[in-house]
């Protein structure tokens, strides 16, 4: 699948098998098995992990950063060499943001 579109919500289904399984797709879009042997993948190395705060009119927001190395691209081409993610919290938010 390279652009599913989400059509509407099923109340007949559930998240469990077999209301939800892989063979919906693999029943309609032949699906080769991976017979690749498992490689070892070297660890990622943090980079840079740093927090920052700030006071706002409803409480105080949160900033989180974090820079890693794959340390993985040289193995497998898939991995990129840099990833970067922040996470935002916010007095306001319900949910923390996340962007990478």
């Amino acid at each position: 699948m390279i652009n599913p579109v989400f059509v509407r919500l099923r109340d007949d289904k559930q998240v469990r098998c077999p209301d939800v399984r892989f063979e919906q797709v693999s029943d309609l879009v032949p699906v080769a098995p991976d017979t690749s042997a498992p490689i070892e993948l070297p660890r990622s190395r943090i980079l840079r992990r740093d927090v920052y705060t700030k006071a706002t009119h409803g409480g105080q927001a949160v900033r989180k950063l974090v820079a890693w190395a794959t340390n993985k691209h040289d193995v497998d081409p898939r991995f990129p060499t840099f990833a970067v993610l922040f996470t935002d919290y916010s007095a306001e938010r319900e949910q923390p943001q996340m962007d990478m």
